[in-house]
């Protein structure tokens, strides 16, 4: 299991003990446009500016790599960072975080411990993995508090929006009655096994400002992008959605029928679509109901029940599985190959030839469809498939 290191922000930079994209509810007053689904974009809503602090939008990018299939994926990011704030972070600390404050006045150096700091940067406080996030990410809040000592309060702590989790927490600073504030918002995308944290530590003056730097770390616009597919072509797939079929369906004829051994598709109460690495993918369509992952290819079938599996792969380098029409000959790069898994733990091979054809409607990070077209000398089978799709991990 893959993990990553986790750094706090500002004055309390330490390890993390953990090593390692409808109408807002805006609850506390935390308000701002942020992250979208998974075909998000544009600009950030603009956050109203407090007295004596403005925003400015900056365009950040951070490399990751899922923890699902081993894909290498980029978080793309319009946030609102406080005008005249510079940049610390460079080289490769800069690949992993990105750390504000504000410029230095004459004769003084900047501080972590003492200047006020936002930092943005993908991380996941625990094991990198989608499901995992939202428990890890939600702890945040409390740990932050316990960091800052006894007096510390916990004014703000949970979802702000689907996807959008905010803390806030008030500390003594270090002159008699000031307050401080370290506060974060992290942005959880759907099936990302990474979140984008926008964090920051605010002291002196910066922390009158606190509820529009929170503001703005609530409202970061993240996009994750795949290089491989490239944001036009997974727009494209999105709107190709529209096109899939309502159902799955399998017509299978043998041509010299065994009534106790063929299998028959009534009906595809279970479909599921698999994928351990970039450029391949694995679809199942069952005849009987399925209760996981795990059994569409381990359940012991009965007399007449089937499980068809279609295994599809980019076979020209470095691609992926997206709309098109494979082939099961040929030096294309758009392959496929096909086999009907039965009673006895027997699996009925479709032998490749030039009459068979699978066309995939749609592929989303999300989900697959499409059609196909199958014959050899011992069989025929055609239909429709659309099925979500999971990690193989």
């Amino acid at each position: 299991m893959k993990f990553r290191r986790f750094g706090m922000v500002a004055g309390l930079i330490v390890a993390c003990t953990g090593a390692c994209k409808k109408k807002d509810g805006d609850p506390e007053g935390a308000g701002g446009a942020g992250t979208g689904g998974p075909a998000a974009g544009g600009g950030t809503a603009p956050v109203a500016a407090a007295a004596g602090l403005e925003f400015e939008t900056q365009a950040l990018e951070f490399g990751y790599t899922q923890f699902a299939d081993n894909r290498r994926m980029l978080f793309k990011i319009q946030a609102q960072i406080p005008k005249g704030w510079k940049m610390m972070t460079e080289g490769d600390s800069a690949k992993m975080m990105n750390t504000f404050m504000p410029a230095p006045k004459e004769g003084e150096t900047p501080n972590l411990f003492t200047s006020s700091s936002l930092t943005v940067s993908p991380t996941c406080n625990g094991p990198c993995q989608a499901a995992r996030l939202p428990e890890q990410m939600g702890g945040l809040g409390k740990a932050r508090q316990e960091t800052h000592g006894p007096e510390a309060k916990l004014l703000q702590d949970g979802e702000v929006r689907p996807g959008v989790l905010a803390f806030v927490v008030e500390y003594p600073g270090a002159k008699e009655g000031e307050k401080n504030y370290h506060l974060g918002a992290s942005h959880l995308l759907l099936g990302q096994d990474y979140a984008v944290l926008c964090e920051a530590v605010l002291q002196g003056e910066q922390a009158a400002r606190w509820e529009a730097i929170r503001d703005a770390c609530v409202g970061l616009q993240v996009t994750p992008v795949d290089p491989l597919v490239g944001e036009e072509r997974a727009g494209q797939e999105r709107e190709n959605l529209a096109q899939c079929p309502a159902a799955s369906t399998v017509r299978y004829a043998a041509k010299s029928p065994d009534p106790a051994r063929d299998p028959v598709f009534e009906s595809v109460p279970s479909t599921i679509a698999v994928v351990s690495q970039p450029g391949s993918l694995l679809v199942h369509l069952s005849s009987v109901p399925m209760a996981g992952r795990e059994e569409f290819t381990e359940k012991e079938l009965q007399p007449n029940e089937g499980v068809l599996n279609l295994s599809l792969w980019y076979n020209g380098g470095e691609g992926e599985v997206l709309s098109g029409q494979y082939a099961m000959t040929g030096e294309g790069p758009l392959l496929f190959n096909a086999g009907v898994r039965i009673a006895g733990g027997t699996t009925l091979t479709v032998s490749a030839g030039e009459a068979s054809r699978l066309e995939v409607i749609a592929r989303t990070p999300e989900k697959i469809c499409g059609r196909f077209d199958l014959a050899d000398d011992w069989r025929t089978l055609s239909g429709e498939f659309v099925a979500e799709i999971v990690p193989a991990r």
